[in-house]
């Protein structure tokens, strides 16, 4: 694995999972994250300073793919001191902190509370807020995010960025406000509200426990050596005359334009590294795990079973979809065997730059890539919807092939329907001014509940129940989608091009399929239907969750 590619990891501390970015050798950097962005913010800053040391960019709990912190009011401290059992599990030793606006607040803290654990501190556009300043920040600034069912809140989150691109604080609508920059592109407003979106409401934590953060006070207690680092096309730039007296090892430093930023960042770092000692390995021992591939990287979960001699089970998952769908079966089934569950390649977490050779024997490949890193030697498959179009292909091509499959809920399409399918994702997918790309992809998922395909209103699933709709689930869903927007549609168009009622006929394995329950008096039955007179299939019609897990248990066992 080359150690010049930005790799994305979890790691568990107690019961919750922190997102962090890793790439490169040498002595440890960890960067922290201006709020409510993530880790993907530093990318340009990683791949500069990862030709030197070795860098890790976390996640701040709440944001990007990191579980939030365990207060609602969470203040600086708190993160520091979740940041250092985070750091603790990792088993970095000494390293240099950086963090830029409220990552600086955090980094400040740790250095405060933590000195001896850093070899220094870079802090850029470090926030220094007046009391007079707060009050009405705390107040106005920091709206809930609440998930609605019918996708309301994709509209404000939208009109809330393109203000906060014009505007400071936001509310201020105002000429004495104004940025005056140059108006964001659509892209550039769409990135920002998915940063928004992935906090959800949790966004609001570190974020505002910056602006309450009494940082001047904790400059003037802190006694590690750092810099200071303040941008003058920074909002915060301003706030670098509010620094108290620095010590004899601490330093502010003044950088005249954007460009020259990466360059200063990494003076600095230098300054304070005089021997590299290589820290401990640790192991992982998450559930949520990635396995790195050429291209990028597959994510998936695993919930073992110690005792259990039966072959593993695997499950993909339908689409629109990811693997966190499946985790309440997965929990479920994982009592008499171990479980598997993945995204899709370039579908939810699993992250890819997809070549334009890229086809199902390219997934096919990456497929048995995972069998191989995982070491399993015998398997079944499970999978749900389109998945099960997949699980087919797999089936039939890959090295190592499962002994049963089963096939829930798997319907069938015309040609005309497919390319209906293709046609309405893409526009669904693309990215517009006014963000109502973002109101159709929830509209999209939340039909494809109710309907197939989900276009066709006539078409009604009536195995739906009210749990399906519930605006979290959804949202999770939604979030998978736009985390590779364009590889989805790639995905999606090269899965449902085959037939899986060919591939049937060629399996000599034991194949369980599930039917779903359809309103034939309004639509064609869609449903997989095979002349189960072979003695290889079985055939068993879904009533509820309680009933799928029976069913397979019986079929496996």
């Amino acid at each position: 694995m080359s150690r010049d590619v930005i790799r994305r990891r979890f790691i568990k501390v107690k019961n919750s999972f922190f997102h962090y970015l890793e790439c490169g050798s040498g002595f440890p950097i960890i960067l922290l994250h201006e709020s409510p962005k993530s880790s993907f913010a530093h990318r340009s800053l990683i791949n500069y300073l990862s030709k030197k040391y070795k860098v890790f960019a976390l996640d701040t709990p709440g944001y990007g793919f990191s579980d939030p912190i365990n207060k609602s009011n969470g203040k600086i401290t708190d993160f520091a001191k979740l940041l250092n059992q985070i750091i603790l599990n990792m088993k970095i030793d000494k390293f240099v902190l950086y963090g830029n606006h409220t990552g600086a607040s955090i980094a400040l803290e740790y250095g405060k509370l933590f000195p001896n654990k850093i070899s220094g501190l870079v802090l850029e556009s470090l926030p220094i807020f007046n009391k007079n300043e707060i009050e009405p920040i705390i107040k106005k600034f920091f709206s809930p995010i609440n998930i609605r069912r019918d996708g309301s809140h994709l509209v404000s989150i939208w009109a809330k960025v393109e203000d906060q691109n014009i505007w400071f604080p936001w509310y201020h609508r105002n000429d004495k406000k104004m940025h005056h920059w140059v108006y964001s592109k659509p892209d550039d407003i769409h990135d920002y509200v998915m940063d928004y979106l992935r906090s959800g409401d949790s966004y609001r934590n570190a974020y505002s426990a910056a602006f309450r953060y009494n940082s001047f006070l904790s400059v003037k207690k802190l006694k590690a050596p750092s810099k200071f680092i303040s941008i003058k096309s920074d909002i915060l730039y301003s706030h670098s005359e509010r620094l108290p007296r620095l010590k004899k090892n601490q330093e502010l430093v003044i950088v005249n334009n954007f460009t020259e930023r990466q360059k200063v960042i990494n003076y600095s770092i230098k300054s304070f590294i005089k021997k590299y000692e290589r820290n401990r390995e640790y192991e992982n021992h998450s559930t949520k795990k990635f396995i790195d591939i050429n291209n990028g990287q597959i994510f998936y979960q695993i919930l073992k079973n110690e005792t259990s001699t039966k072959p593993i089970l695997i499950l993909i998952h339908d689409l629109p979809g990811i693997s966190d769908e499946l985790y309440q079966i997965m929990k479920k089934l994982s009592l008499k065997r171990t479980v598997i569950s993945f995204d899709i390649p370039g579908i939810g977490n699993s992250f890819m730059n997809i070549p334009k050779s890229f086809n199902m024997d390219s997934v096919v490949k990456i497929y048995n890539k995972l069998i191989d890193s995982l070491k399993i030697k015998r398997y079944d498959i499970y999978a749900q919807g389109f998945g099960g179009y997949l699980s087919l292909y797999l089936s039939d091509k890959a090295e190592i092939k499962p002994e049963k499959i089963i096939l829930d809920r798997v319907k069938v399409l015309t040609k005309k329907e497919k390319n209906y399918l293709i046609k309405f994702n893409q526009y669904n997918l693309n990215i517009k001014n006014d963000g109502s790309h973002l109101i159709n992809t929830w509209k999209m998922i939340v039909s494809s509940k109710i309907y197939f395909p989900w276009y066709n209103k006539r078409g009604m699933i009536l195995s739906h129940k009210e749990k399906d709709f519930n605006p979290n689930d959804i949202h999770r869903v939604f979030i998978g989608i736009f985390n590779n927007p364009k590889n989805y549609l790639l995905i999606f168009s090269k899965i449902i091009i085959y037939d899986p009622r060919l591939f049937i006929k060629n399996l000599n394995k034991n194949i369980l399929i599930i039917k779903d329950s359809i309103n034939v008096k309004l639509s064609v039955d869609k449903n997989l239907n095979i002349n189960n007179t072979k003695k290889n299939i079985i055939i068993k019609n879904y009533n509820s969750e309680r009933n799928l897990i029976s069913i397979i248990d019986k079929f496996l066992n």
